[in-house]
């Protein structure tokens, strides 16, 4: 864990944009449709996130979903409402950018997520940093944030590349902020942990499309309860730090930080 504010631990000054400047990709994305088709070319980068859970889990080939399948359930979950809500994010910074992020709408327990997140950094430059013992208090639900009412195969989310400037403080704090924004917009929602990790997958497989650093992975779990680390209590949070180290980390409660809020 750090135990400073985890934006001064790594020296950013976040401002809710990117501290690498970069052209718009979404000149064209001029109406909800466009949004549409864009996110439709995300397709099998979020498949790829998608399929390396479901072969960790060692689905049998019978369970497994085809990209075609998991394409016709997004064609349902994403609703106008949710384009609008994309369309509009987009109005306000035009140098957003959502990414498709989907898992299979199934529990997860800490030790295969955990482990999921080890693979990611197989022949990778650094190995996955994770405190084990903290993972391990939570239960495969929360950590999964999977639906098990829902009869849906698929659980879909759209994460934002940048953190929400107007999402700031303790996680008490933040909480309460959220609580009030989804009062407005039920659909948005925190990452979870399984999610998070999936994320990473997504922006692999975009190659050189995709800035993979702290400030567009960080996302502090913060819709989960805190638990007691040594002297501190603290909640999840999982990035992939500025020198390509991932890590399932967490974050005193006490320490304000901005949040990644996604469309879920």
């Amino acid at each position: 864990m750090n135990n400073m504010n985890e934006f001064e631990h790594y020296g950013l000054t976040i401002t809710g944009s990117s501290s690498v400047e970069r052209p718009s990709q979404n000149e064209s994305l001029t109406r909800p449709s466009d949004i549409r088709e864009c996110l439709f070319n995300q397709l099998r980068s979020a498949y790829s996130g998608y399929q390396a859970i479901e072969e960790h889990l060692m689905y049998s080939e019978d369970r497994r979903m085809t990209e075609d399948q998991v394409g016709n359930e997004l064609h349902y979950w994403l609703t106008k409402r949710r384009l609008d809500l994309v369309f509009s994010a987009i109005e306000a910074n035009p140098y957003l950018q959502f990414n498709l992020v989907a898992i299979p709408n199934v529990l997860a327990s800490s030790n295969q997520i955990t482990n999921l997140a080890r693979e990611f950094s197989r022949n990778h430059l650094y190995e996955t940093n994770i405190w084990n013992n903290f993972y391990s208090k939570y239960s495969a639900k929360e950590l999964s944030g999977t639906r098990k009412d829902d009869e849906n195969n698929v659980v879909f989310s759209l994460i934002p590349d940048k953190l929400n400037p107007t999402i700031y403080g303790t996680v008490q704090e933040i909480r309460g902020k959220l609580r009030e924004l989804q009062q407005i917009y039920p659909e948005i929602r925190v990452p979870s942990v399984l999610e998070s990790i999936a994320y990473w997958y997504i922006l692999k497989a975009q190659n050189n499309n995709a800035i993979i650093n702290f400030e567009s992975t960080y996302i502090r779990h913060f819709d989960l309860p805190e638990k007691r680390f040594y002297a501190w209590k603290c909640v999840p949070d999982t990035f992939i730090d500025n020198n390509g180290r991932p890590c399932m980390d967490n974050s005193n409660i006490d320490h304000p930080s901005y949040a990644r809020i996604a469309i879920g």
